[in-house]
């Protein structure tokens, strides 16, 4: 809600001052220490800042995982790990590092775990990392354990917790170099050189294989093939190519490749390859998912895009059951979208899932009983424990922008996140936590109706453009695992966002806001008593002008507030008629100006968010206006409003508020929710 709301308030405000006015309108890598930090901080009591960036994440257990990135501290960039011991629900800082992006972690015990690592500066220009780092306390610090003098581009830890590395060399006049290596008395070690660059290493039924690139000369084809290490030492090549492309090019020119080998089975296999960098070469989206069931020997086409832009595959699975292979598709050049393919038979056959965020991943990786993580966007880490059919997500814990809906004193709606304008988030626990119902595919969620758990409301905007933009109904019946758009979609009159309520699964109110009729309007709002199927149009006459704020307290009668602009000062007024006639309740000090949002748990018990300003603006000095939101609360059907101050929370346009009784209510101050259970004398933060 917070697009409309910014829009709808800073529209009106500039209609008073018009009013009033008559006016119109790549450097060397240095090591970084690395410090302990402090567990008692828990990063999921606000939305994700848009300084930080997650760059990887692993779950040991359903319950244990840990994540790193970098944050702006200050006039510096530092990095972090994150651990989380309830399955992602709460994360508490591990350890700090000053300079160092961490990126691949892995970890082979609570305790035991390795990453890559790169300086911030070279990992924001997009380069590998070169250097592996390794922690014995979980997490809390980390030592540099080998600098490479060429990229990582793959890192497998054995089951006996030995870490394995390639490394691809620069490219020379003749052809490019690969090597496998390992770490010995903290000094790489070369186990193989490659016959061409190593695309990716995985561990196969106690035995090391590689992705390798081959034909990287001028006068050669490029080949894939797989490598397997035996017992002795030495690799040998496995089968048929996995993939055969045209030739490159000169070795100058040479496109790097990168990919993924999972093994899903003794016998199965699937692995990728894509391309990276230069689209001058002619199609820079040569990428391909391949799969075998014969341990290598024959390889067949899953899926290949070779034409326009990068395309991404990125695999995940368990052993022959739920295996996940994600794309990034740069559509026409145009923008990113995703696509996700989730197999259960090893790569036999692919769907797609039932729900999925629709955003670019970073990583993906996978744990035991079917559990999946990635990273999304570089701004949060969503999982899924069904194999990857349904998603939610993990860090930083959503919290809705508006339009909270209350259906006990546990179970709550609200729409929109901060990293996910367009989803629809629930809590069960009464606000401490909230996560994901939907995500839409739409611009913004702007309001919600839950009349059922399963019978699920949502007004969402599809496209961003011009003011006055209608939403689009969403309506789910299966309690938000299938939406369509409602049939019979009440027609909105240059809303910026609607207030909806139904009174039983047929009957239902909905308002358009703002709503600027001074006087009267074609059509205010609608009604429905057959479910939606089919809206009639609410109009009225003396409809107050500028309504900001509405509640619908009843099938007939309406609360609203309106903003004081220009020479008609904010006030409550009320219609018992449905909208055909209004009258005056209350007035509002012009120091409270700004309803945000109302709420009447009871026809004579109403709460409403206001603004109040404790110091106005002052032209002389130039100091601008502070104020802080504030609590009104009427017993008396909004007549009489007494004043009941928050904590401290500074003034917003993104203030939505729901109350399931006269005594228990939550408050969404842009993004940080805040509980009341004594009927708005006190109020809680929600971790």
């Amino acid at each position: 809600m917070r697009i409309a709301r910014v829009v709808l308030m800073v529209t009106l405000l500039m209609a008073a001052l018009v009013g009033a006015s008559g006016l119109g309108a790549a450097p060397l890598r240095t090591i970084a220490s690395i410090q302990p930090g402090r567990p008692a901080i828990v990063h999921n009591t606000q939305p994700a800042l848009a300084s930080q960036r997650i760059l990887a994440t692993t779950f040991l257990t359903a319950q244990q995982g840990f994540l790193s990135g970098t944050q702006v501290s200050g006039q510096r960039t530092v990095g972090f790990v994150d651990g989380t011991d309830n399955g992602g629900v709460t994360w508490h800082l591990l350890g700090q590092t000053s300079g160092i992006a961490l990126s691949s972690l892995r970890f082979v015990s609570a305790k035991a775990g390795w990453a890559l690592g790169e300086s911030i500066e070279q990992e924001k220009s997009g380069l590998s990392p070169r250097e592996l780092f390794d922690t014995t306390n979980g997490g809390r610090t980390w030592t540099p354990v080998i600098t490479a003098l060429a990229p990582i581009s793959s890192l497998v830890i054995t089951p006996a917790g030995v870490p394995w590395i390639s490394i691809n060399g620069p490219c020379n006049k003749t052809a490019c170099s690969g090597s496998v290596m390992t770490p010995v008395n903290r000094r790489l070690a070369t186990v193989w050189r490659a016959p061409g660059p190593v695309i990716a290493l995985a561990w196969h039924h106690a035995q090391m294989t590689a992705e390798v690139a081959l034909g990287t000369s001028k006068s050669q084809a490029l080949t894939v093939q797989l490598y397997r290490r035996g017992s002795s030492g030495s690799w040998t090549p496995v089968g048929t190519p996995l993939m055969r492309y045209g030739s490159m090019g000169p070795p100058t020119q040479y496109v790097p490749l990168a990919g993924q080998l999972l093994w899903t089975s003794n016998t199965r296999a699937l692995a990728s390859v894509f391309s990276i960098g230069s689209c001058a070469m002619g199609g820079c989206g040569i990428s391909e998912v391949v799969q075998t069931q014969d341990s290598g020997q024959h390889w067949s086409l899953v899926k290949s895009v070779q034409i326009g832009c990068q395309f991404e595959p990125l695999l995940a699975g368990r052993a022959d059951h739920a295996v996940v292979v994600q794309n990034v598709n740069l559509a026409a050049c145009a923008g990113p979208g995703t696509d996700l393919f989730v197999t259960n038979n090893g790569g036999l056959h692919f769907t797609r899932p039932m729900q999925w965020p629709q955003t670019a991943i970073a990583s993906i990786g996978v744990g035991k009983a079917g559990m999946l993580w990635a990273v999304a966007n570089g701004t949060s880490v969503i999982i899924s424990r069904d194999g990857g059919q349904q998603w939610i997500q993990r860090f930083p814990s959503p919290t809705p922008s508006g339009s909270l809906v209350s259906v006990n004193s546990q179970v709550a709606y609200g729409a929109g996140d901060q990293s996910n304008p367009a989803a629809l988030l629930k809590t069960i626990n009464g606000g401490i936590t909230w996560h994901v119902q939907a995500s839409l595919g739409m611009r913004e969620a702007v309001a919600v109706a839950v009349p059922s758990p399963q019978d699920e409301w949502v007004a969402a905007v599809p496209v961003p453009g011009e003011f006055n933009i209608s939403p689009v109904w969403l309506h789910s019946t299966d309690g938000g695992r299938h939406w369509s758009k409602a049939a019979g979609s009440p027609a909105a009159h240059q809303t910026f966002y609607p207030v909806i309520r139904f009174f039983s699964s047929r009957q239902a109110l909905w308002i358009n806001l703002p709503a600027n009729c001074a006087g009267s309007c074609p059509a205010f709002g609608a009604k429905t008593r057959n479910g939606g199927v089919t809206w009639q149009p609410l109009r009225g006459s003396n409809v107050p002008p500028n309504i900001v704020s509405a509640a619908i307290v009843s099938p007939h009668t309406i609360i609203v507030a309106t903003l004081g602009v220009s020479h008609s000062p904010a006030g409550i007024y009320e219609t018992t008629n449905t909208g055909q006639s209004w009258h005056r309740l209350s007035a509002l000090p012009a120091r409270l100006n700004g309803a945000f949002d109302l709420a009447f748990p009871t026809p004579r018990i109403g709460y409403m968010v206001v603004n109040n300003v404790t110091r106005p603006a002052n032209k002389k000095d130039g100091q601008p206006q502070k104020a802080l939101l504030a609590i009104l609360k009427t017993t008396d059907g909004g007549r009489v409003w007494t004043l009941h101050n928050l904590p401290h929370i500074p003034d917003n346009y993104f203030s939505s508020i729901t109350f399931i009784n006269p005594q228990s209510g939550l408050l969404d101050a842009d993004g940080l929710i805040w509980k009341t259970t004594n009927g708005g004398i006190s109020w809680t933060e929600m971790p």
